[in-house]
């Protein structure tokens, strides 16, 4: 005989994907805006990138701004990547890129803090930190500005290990005769329970 064994689990349903006829209408017209960036990329139409974020940026402004005011459920967070301000954060972490390559600096810096401020999309802070910290003291000679980023990004519980890591050697790259290691890897082990399926060979 077949013997098997499953974890429980119990599937809820807080509510519907759109909850309205807008939401969805807003969600396909970001959906388009990223398209439209990816071939503007796929072209390296750098103009092209740029012209779509001047004429979307004071609207994503608004978007994170609204978005810091409404508190999302724990069984309604993987419902964000189905909402306009995320799918447009998406299109505007490609611009971050195109941004620094056309040196308008000042502005890819107020892109990624802006960015920084959505925290559904905490998985890329850690990679924006950096990103951040190299601008400001590679590009704006702003040596202060780029210590106190990777300070910041080492006490955002979002950075992950490997960015922690990266942030951690950029500091000391910075700060070699004051640093001191801020970032201590402790390995954590998951003893996982061993599960036997029987059967018939």
């Amino acid at each position: 005989g077949l013997s098997k064994a499953y974890p429980t689990y119990k599937v809820r349903y807080g509510r519907p994907i759109f909850r309205t006829a807008l939401e969805l209408d807003n969600f396909l017209v970001a959906c388009q805006l990223e398209a439209q960036c990816w071939e503007e990329l796929d072209r390296k139409n750098w103009k092209g990138v740029i012209d779509l974020y001047d004429a979307n940026i004071d609207k994503f402004k608004d978007m994170i701004a609204a978005a810091e005011k409404v508190q999302v459920g724990d069984d309604e967070v993987h419902l964000e990547a189905f909402t306009e301000v995320y799918v447009t954060g998406r299109t505007m972490r490609q611009c971050i890129g195109v941004l620094r390559r056309l040196k308008r600096y000042t502005e890819s810096v107020d892109l990624i803090r802006l960015l920084l401020r959505y925290k559904p999309m905490g998985h890329r802070h850690g990679e924006w930190w950096d990103v951040l910290s190299m601008t400001l003291s590679h590009h704006l000679k702003d040596e202060a500005g780029a210590v106190a980023a990777l300070h910041q990004g080492l006490d955002d519980p979002r950075t992950t290990h490997g960015a922690r890591y990266a942030l951690d050697y950029r500091l000391a790259k910075l700060r070699p005769d004051s640093h001191f290691p801020t970032y201590t890897f402790e390995p954590h082990v998951v003893d996982i329970e061993v599960v036997a399926i029987e059967g018939s060979g």
